[in-house]
């Protein structure tokens, strides 16, 4: 249902769209939308809502707006970067952002390899050894992560150098409107570079224009070709998109390491990670929105605290630590219970699928041959006064009472909480993987000093920081992977001209033992080789990938 619901309102966006630009066709014979046509001025002082500038392309479930308005703004960035002596500085920049992406071309191809390479050794080959990333792979993948979330990042126990982020199974539902804004602004960054760069290389913009892809909103350059040209100037145009990705990726990190979080405490929030986590709200429909509020503070799971300090600083945070690690918990401490009323206790739940009310329960420390599982009810038990029963450690319990805990196949899991509104502690019994509640509950560290401060909104900020950060360097990788449609196909067309010999500022030919039609043979063969290639891995990879993530959801 989380699903269904924003496809039918997706559809019906789509739906409204057409039957617009159809009934204003017909009836005042000035559409909504103009017709498709193409643009009859390119350059001078224009308007974005000039009809001779701008023109609106609908089909299907793509919308794109084109215009040349922009043009002659950008013929005057090229000139005022020739008279004022910026010229030099900026190729040589983007000069550095052509070595970035000639790395990152290889290093992109380097990562997806591995990631197909992890894809067959955990489906067909012994799982229990992990293989890890090669250094400068590592390296370079652990960027997209760095910063983001567990709810975005891969799990403690995956192996894979890429996840695909797909809503509802890889990332929440809700988290989609931030990453759609998140890609718009870094593809728009991003094409933004290509525009720079095409003005220090004296290249005429052709438009520039925006669009939506079903529910994907991008930005977009196109620049007129050039032929005088140079390779090199054409490794810098290809690269530059890419560098700006750097950039970007450069001032979201230091804007998530510059404390801006604790700006909210003085405007009226305050950081409360030292004491656990606040209930942000639910992913999906769970069982537990009828019993933690919005704005509860979650203090502890099971007998693990969720409060941070200078202690465990550098052990991770308790939630995501706790929540996904796939080993089982090793209780540390149990409950006193009266040895006759444990044996009393039917022993059916121990064998079969437990229910929701009874659970199977052992002794924490007795030879399992002296006593058998038995069935309790958890909340009977967990709820019981302070004094009767007692916890109690491996040591035992006094007098016949048994240090008993819930087996590790009973999957429960308790969470105390602090009611905010009501101003005392609750504990709620959960029985499933605890992955489930990682997933389902979205948690921060800001409470509001008022009811009228929206408690959510400091670890929205944070959040749409992570997912730029991630965006970003996630771009910058799948844009140079050497394929005709991408930068990194382009990239790799100069690469060759340069290698080759096509350069003319080079002089002589490097390859000085052929002809040149056997050097331009060779350069076509590499060049098809890797498009090929890199085309079937990508392909490859992407639907292993993305069956993976799916089946492990």
């Amino acid at each position: 249902m989380a699903v269904v619901i924003p496809a039918l309102l997706l559809a019906l966006f789509w739906v409204v769209v057409h039957l617009i630009h159809r009934l204003t066709v017909q009836r005042f014979l000035t559409p909504l939308l103009p017709r498709t046509r193409p643009l009859t001025r390119s350059s001078g002082p224009g308007s974005c809502f000039d009809p001779d500038y701008t023109s609106f392309h609908l089909s299907y479930v793509n919308l794109k707006l084109e215009t040349t308005a922009f043009n002659a703004a950008h013929e005057r960035l090229s000139g005022y970067l020739v008279n004022h002596g910026w010229l030099s500085f900026g190729k040589a920049l983007y000069g550095v952002g052509a070595v970035i992406g000639i790395v990152g071309m290889f290093a992109s191809l380097c990562i997806v390899a591995w990631t197909g390479l992890l894809v067959i050794s955990e489906t067909f080959l012994d799982t229990s050894v992990t293989p890890g990333l090669p250094p400068i792979a590592r390296k370079i993948a652990s960027r997209a992560i760095s910063a983001l979330p567990a709810s975005l990042a891969p799990d403690s126990q995956a192996s894979l150098a890429l996840r695909p982020l797909i809503p509802g199974v890889t990332i929440p539902i809700s988290h989609l409107p931030l990453m759609l804004i998140a890609l718009f602004i870094c593809q728009s960054f991003h094409e933004f570079g290509h525009a720079i760069s095409a003005a220090l290389e004296d290249t005429p913009l052709h438009s520039v224009g925006l669009a939506l892809h079903v529910i994907v909103p991008t930005a977009f350059v196109s620049l007129k070709e050039k032929p005088s040209t140079t390779p090199s100037a054409n490794l810098r145009l290809a690269s530059a998109g890419a560098l700006h990705n750097i950039f970007l990726w450069i001032a979201f990190y230091a804007l998530a390491h510059s404390g801006l979080g604790r700006l909210a405490t003085p405007i009226g929030w305050t950081d409360v990670s030292s004491l656990g986590k606040v209930v942000l709200g639910f992913n999906e429909a769970t069982s537990l929105d009828g019993y933690m509020p919005r704005g509860s503070l979650v203090v502890q799971l099971d007998d693990t605290p969720l409060g941070q300090s200078a202690r465990n600083a550098g052990q991770g945070d308790p939630w995501e630590t706790f929540l996904l690690s796939k080993a089982p918990q090793e209780l540390r401490r149990g409950w006193c219970l009266d040895s006759s009323e444990f044996v009393g206790s039917p022993t059916a739940c121990c064998s079969e699928p437990s229910t929701a009310e009874l659970t199977c329960f052992v002794p924490m420390s007795a030879p399992p041959s002296e006593y058998q599982g038995h069935c309790l009810s958890p909340l009977s038990l967990f709820n019981r006064n302070n004094t009767t029963p007692r916890r109690c450690d491996p040591a035992g319990c006094p007098g016949q009472d048994l240090c008993i805990v819930p087996s590790a196949e009973s999957q429960l899991l308790r969470i105390a909480f602090v009611d905010m509104e009501r101003g005392k502690e609750r504990v709620v019994v959960w029985k499933g993987p605890r992955l489930e509640v990682y997933r389902q509950v979205r948690v921060g560290t800001y409470l509001p000093r008022t009811p009228l401060i929206p408690f959510w909104l400091p670890d929205l900020v944070n959040l749409f920081i992570s997912y730029n950060l991630t965006v970003t360097i996630a771009l910058y990788l799948f844009n140079l992977l050497p394929l005709p449609l991408l930068d990194g196909g382009q990239v790799l067309s100069s690469l060759l001209d340069l290698l080759f010999g096509a350069d003319p500022s080079l002089g002589a030919d490097i390859n000085f033992n052929h002809a040149p039609w056997q050097r331009r043979n060779r350069r076509e063969r590499i060049e098809r080789a890797f498009h090929w290639g890199a085309g079937a891995l990508c392909i490859t990879v992407a639907l292993a990938v993305s069956v993976k993530e799916l089946t492990r959801s």
